[in-house]
């Protein structure tokens, strides 16, 4: 810890009465969200009150995404933002996983701390917990709603500053939808109104493109038992979609000794009418489980939303300089079994578009493997250098502009099940 960051942890923990924090979230995906949500519960157990503005509180935290570099540039353009609005003393957190991304520039260039939710006490040492925060993550077995007098989200102000800037981002989005007019929903109305749960945090891989590792750590699986009360307490809230988080839902319990399997059975021995759903599910975890889940999947059909299986490339050359540990062949198979066991389930992807050394045929390869397998959403995005990676290193970089035109092409190509 440095010396301002020792300075700013020994101010907080003098204040005994009146602290105030706001909790902000700008960017950021469903884990994040979650995350987010659990630190307004952290900081009332800690007698913290919560405000909705940020200009009145002696503390910001502010959730942010690092995912590629476009969510880096919107991310630090609102940080810097609300580092001028804050009151005079006031101390602003970053979390998310641009605090594990970008924890270097957060530090050195701008007036916050990082703080690493799931792999410190950072957190509690800065407030002198009396709860601590792993405990009221991992242990969580109530459900609580936060509103928006409990979480500051980005206002209008803030999303256009952030696009107001040198940033090509805002052009490239605007071009994609006029050009390549994408119309896929996601995610379906029927499921829009979901609950989550985070089953793990952290995964078991290296992929070599991948950032959220540095934020996220090795894989932690929650108790099942745990997960079940709170899966109850969302269904007893008349939730009929629960989501089931994590970095890499397909790894759980490995750490443990339980496994995806088990963690699924225990959920579906719960009565009711709901629907699970989830998006981050290694594929390599498919194929080495396929024949127990494809029979646990086949007996619970009925209520199986969306299942998300990160393919990332149809070219076994690509996956090989990821690091992805699978074969498109083996992908393929247990794709193809899923649809066979639950045909009615709705199969989501993720493609990485303009990795290292991903040629012409390479990209053909993806084409041709998403137009085997029927997938009914994909998330599609381009690569981008992230810091820490292995990625960074090789050689062959693709063009931006190759790579906005193999971008274009999907897009259009799959523009009825495009997310982008």
């Amino acid at each position: 810890m440095s010396v301002k960051e020792k300075n700013a942890s020994r101010a907080l923990a003098k204040r005994s009465s009146g602290k105030t924090v706001c909790v902000f979230f700008a960017f950021g995906c469903d884990r994040a969200r979650y995350d987010t949500h659990m630190l307004v519960e952290y900081f009332r157990k800690n007698d913290w009150q919560v405000l909705p503005r940020p200009q009145e509180a002696d503390l910001i935290v502010m959730c942010l995404c690092g995912f590629t570099q476009g969510n880096e540039h919107r991310s630090l353009k609102v940080l810097s933002r609300q580092l001028r609005r804050k009151k005079k003393d006031a101390q602003v957190l970053v979390t998310g996983c641009l605090a594990g991304i970008c924890k270097t520039k957060i530090a050195e260039s701008f007036d916050a701390v990082p703080v690493n939710l799931h792999n410190s006490t950072e957190l509690d040492d800065y407030i002198g917990a009396r709860a601590p925060l792993l405990e009221v993550l991992h242990n969580r077995t109530t459900f609580t709603a936060p509103t928006k007098e409990d979480i500051r989200y980005i206002d209008a102000a803030d999303s256009l500053y952030s696009k107001l800037s040198f940033s090509a981002e805002p052009v490239v989005s605007v071009m994609t939808r006029a050009l390549c007019r994408p119309t896929c929903s996601f995610p379906p109305k029927a499921q829009q109104n979901q609950y989550s749960v985070r089953v793990a945090t952290g995964c078991l891989e290296d992929c070599a493109y991948c950032a959220i590792k540095n934020a996220s750590g090795r894989l932690r699986s929650r108790p099942i038992e745990t997960i079940v009360r709170e899966f109850r307490a969302g269904l007893a809230n008349g939730y009929t979609t629960i989501k089931l988080l994590g970095e890499d839902v397909g790894a759980y319990g490995q750490d443990t000794g339980a496994s995806v399997v088990d963690l699924l059975q225990a959920l579906w021995n719960i009565k009711g009418d709901y629907r699970i759903v989830w998006t981050d599910f290694h594929p390599k975890w498919l194929i080495q489980n396929i024949n127990t889940l494809s029979r646990v999947l086949a007996e619970n059909s009925t209520r199986l939303g969306y299942m998300g299986f990160p393919i990332q490339s149809g070219s076994n050359k690509v996956l090989r300089q990821m690091q992805r540990d699978y074969s498109v062949c083996d992908a393929e198979k247990a794709f193809l079994e899923l649809e066979r066991a639950a045909p009615n389930a709705e199969l989501l992807t993720h493609i990485l578009i303009g990795f290292p050394g991903e040629s012409a045929e390479d990209f053909e390869q993806t084409l041709a493997f998403v137009e085997e397998v029927d997938f009914r959403y994909i998330y599609v995005y381009r690569y981008s250098d992230r810091p820490n990676t292995e990625s960074i290193l090789l050689p062959e970089k693709v063009s931006p502009t190759v790579i906005l035109r193999r971008y274009w092409r999907f897009i259009r190509r799959f523009r009825d099940r495009a997310i982008v």
